[in-house]
């Protein structure tokens, strides 16, 4: 059976191409970064590299593509170290390997398309992964990065599941196995989850995925800089994008969502605002364009461009479908940012 896993090349995605999530990006260059840019520096200190950074916060906010970023600061900006092998120099002293190697540079693998149902299959598909990524270092002297997304599909806490022949137990010894070796390997594990709560405790304990970063939903800023993103090169009429995105942002602001009860006693308002995340800001930008080629149709013209009036229309029909919904997970982290927990929930 094949590894399912999605394998490519080097992304291209900087740490500018990820907007917002200041902190975010801090810790990871700091963190998981700069020991393969210094590695004399860790050595000299007597530091081991960070094995494993746990990428956790709700839907929608950019862990993928910090992810990426990762991937692509480490096989840009890190010393070339290449080891038991005679790969080709180019006149620049970069590595060149083979298109097979350097399909390894950056593994993508998604939880629920590793499991199997043939005992034995899925750890031997993790175990392959393991290897390409540091096959990928041998040639290329670079960190192979694997990325887990919805890690809590491969890596539950152990004895939490019924019914699979014992498939994600295994996962999880073998991912443990896998994890305690790659500091000789220069493998680079991130994982991303939403449900950090289910991840197995051995798997998160220090020495292993020690680094934990939370990916945050944006702020009123950061919702105004995905908006104005977003809006680069669009199309306007008798509107500027800095307008544009304000009112945009504003009528998200003063839309009202829900109440939330918490266990401090007090009632907060939670407007489509405190809700936003960097996924839907994106989409309320392609409902925007929608409306501006149904109207371009409609009167028979083309390339109009947007107008002020689309911000308000599309705010309304988001907020029209996500008020039947429920939105457990985005509500219990604007309750934890204010220093507390969830209790309840009521329309506005």
């Amino acid at each position: 059976m094949p590894v399912t896993a999605t394998a490519g090349a080097i992304p291209a995605v900087r740490w500018r191409d990820v907007i917002g999530q200041e902190p975010a990006k801090r810790a990871l260059r700091d963190m998981v970064v700069l020991p393969y840019q210094n590695p004399e520096l860790y050595e000299y200190y007597h530091m081991e590299i960070p094995k494993g950074t746990l990428l956790w916060g709700v839907p929608g906010n950019g862990k993928s593509l910090l992810a990426k970023a990762v991937a692509t600061a480490l096989n840009v900006n890190t010393a070339v170290t290449p080891r038991r092998t005679n790969p080709t120099q180019t006149s620049r002293g970069t590595i060149t390997a083979g298109a097979a190697v350097n399909a390894n540079a950056f593994q993508i693998v998604r939880g629920p398309e590793l499991l199997s149902q043939w005992v034995g299959t899925s750890e031997q598909n993790l175990r392959a992964i393991f290897e390409g990524a540091e096959a990928y270092y041998r040639q290329s002297g670079k960190p192979g990065v694997i990325f887990f997304d919805e890690a809590e599909a491969l890596f539950a806490k152990r004895g939490s599941r019924r019914g699979d022949a014992g498939v994600s137990d295994n996962m999880v010894a073998q991912a443990l196995t896998m994890i305690d070796g790659v500091a000789d390997s220069h493998v680079v594990v991130l994982c991303a989850t939403n449900r950090q709560d289910m991840l197995d405790d051995a798997l998160l304990r220090p020495g292993r995925v020690e680094i934990k970063v939370k990916v945050t939903r944006p702020d009123a800023e950061g919702c105004l800089a995905l908006a104005k993103y977003y809006l680069a090169n669009v199309p306007l009429r008798n509107t500027t994008i800095d307008d544009l995105s304000a009112s945009l942002v504003d009528t998200m602001a003063t839309t009202a969502m829900f109440n939330i009860r918490c266990a401090d006693g007090n009632e907060y308002p939670v407007s489509l605002r405190d809700m936003a995340s960097g996924a839907m800001i994106a989409g309320l930008v392609r409902r925007m364009k929608q409306r501006a080629i149904r109207r371009d149709i409609r009167l028979e013209r083309s390339g109009a461009g947007l107008i002020a009036e689309d911000a308000v229309k599309v705010v309304a029909l988001q907020a029209e479908g996500d008020r039947g919904l429920r939105h457990q997970a985005v509500l219990e982290d604007i309750a934890e940012d204010k220093g507390t927990t969830l209790a309840g929930v009521r329309p506005a």
